[in-house]
């Protein structure tokens, strides 16, 4: 693709960019809340393709010659974030192994009984949501000052497919209908390494 097609659908991909973190967001602080595991699990997957789809916008917003300097850290925080949450769910994931007698896991470890020593892996993976959530909270207001920044920059015509594309992927995103097929829609493969720049 060449620049101008970036330049051309950037309003696009900056709506679904700023939608799909919002979304992540308000998910996240329901991942927080008291609730049992598999249901937690659930919530973090369908945070997790918010971000994954955040991160893919703003990944192409980027490349437009209207880019601002500051949207390349955004990417970043993104992978960061998504980094953590995915840790924190492996985390979990594992400590719901652990809680079942017959899981491979759990006969790996405790092959002698039960042994009080061992990690725990419930602690782990509160500290690493715990992470993620600092990290949302603390970008939380350099993103919002960056997208009305972002927004106030555009043409008239580009603002009004901004607020259409934002428009219609909320209303997209408030249908339930969809959620329980993300899982196995999209499943997040993590990289060795983050680059920078």
């Amino acid at each position: 693709m060449n620049d101008t097609i970036y330049d051309v659908n950037r309003p696009v991909h900056v709506a679904r960019r700023d939608v799909f973190m919002e979304k992540a967001y308000e998910l996240f602080q329901s991942c927080l809340k008291t609730m049992p595991s598999e249901q937690r699990l659930k919530h973090i997957d369908f945070t997790m393709y918010c971000l994954q789809s955040a991160l893919e916008h703003a990944t192409l917003a980027r490349r437009s010659a209207q880019a601002d300097s500051m949207e390349e850290s955004v990417v970043v925080l993104i992978r960061m974030v998504l980094y953590s949450l995915y840790s924190g769910r492996v985390m979990l994931e594992n400590e719901i192994q652990l809680e079942k007698p017959d899981s491979p896991l759990c006969r790996f470890l405790y092959q002698d009984g039960k042994n009080e020593d061992a990690m725990n892996f419930s602690r782990n993976s509160e500290q690493l949501l715990h992470d993620a959530d600092h990290l949302f909270r603390m970008s939380n207001g350099p993103f919002l000052d960056l997208q009305r920044t972002l927004i106030g920059r555009m043409t008239d015509d580009d603002r009004q497919r901004y607020e259409r594309a934002r428009d219609n992927l909320r209303e997209h995103l408030a249908d339930h209908s969809h959620h329980h097929a993300i899982k196995t829609v999209r499943t997040f493969y993590p990289t060795p390494a983050l680059t920078y720049g």
